[in-house]
């Protein structure tokens, strides 16, 4: 599967999942099929940052669309501005900029360990208090795949291998999950069903047009304005 395949399944299996929370909460079903989205956007913002020329321009759309996603949804979900709880773009935003620091190159490898510790533990710390979607939890995923996938061996190791270090990174994020939400009810352990498609992954080259990579940023906070409306109907 190409990263366009991925992207549809993780925006489709997005869309049920966001029915399901707002339009029919009871429909425990519509739930379990979200959560194969999360780490395929992952996997996608992970990939990104292994290919992508300019690492800072990436942060940057993701910020100016958390911002704006916040402000739309604040207008038709929240009672006040809804910055109480923060959307997901900021969680995969505050993932690039983790990934951003530990790209950086430093002369002496002690204080790159130094600061790459420091900043963990602030974006860790910052995610807790405002709080993320997915909270540190997310940011963890996101960091794991960019390991793996950095390594630069993840298409050719053996199918055995790559299942190894894919379902590793996601009982660590589930583990993380349920440490982060207590109150959590074990719905979200159904991300490990994700796992097929990211085997089926490959690096093919694709060939996006700047209508399709925008596609997405635009639709994340259309689709919840929309059902958010619906459901006030």
């Amino acid at each position: 599967m190409t990263s366009r395949i991925i992207k549809l399944i993780a925006v489709l299996t997005m869309l049920i999942d966001h029915i399901g929370w707002i339009l029919f909460p009871d429909v425990v079903w519509l739930r379990m099929i979200g959560r194969i989205a999360f780490p395929l956007f992952c996997l996608l913002i992970a990939f990104g940052c292994t290919k992508t020329r300019n690492i800072r321009k990436y942060l940057t759309r993701l910020l100016i669309f958390a911002f704006i996603s916040q402000i739309l949804l604040s207008l038709v979900a929240y009672d006040d501005w809804g910055f109480r709880f923060f959307n997901i773009f900021f969680t995969l935003s505050f993932g690039v900029l983790l990934i951003l620091i530990y790209s950086m190159r430093w002369k002496d490898n002690v204080v790159r360990i130094i600061i790459c510790c420091f900043a963990t533990l602030i974006i860790f710390v910052v995610s807790l208090i405002l709080p993320f979607d997915y909270g540190m939890a997310g940011i963890l995923l996101i960091i794991l795949f960019w390991i793996i996938l950095k390594s630069g061996k993840y298409f050719e190791n053996l199918l055995l291998r790559k299942s190894l270090h894919i379902i590793g990174a996601l009982l660590l994020f589930n583990i993380a999950f349920a440490l982060w939400y207590w109150t959590d009810t074990g719905l979200q352990w159904w991300s490990l069903s994700s796992v097929l498609f990211i085997l089926a992954f490959n690096d093919k080259k694709v060939i996006i047009s700047k209508y399709e990579k925008w596609a997405f940023y635009v639709f994340y906070p259309l689709h919840l304005v929309i059902l958010y409306l619906v459901a006030m109907i």
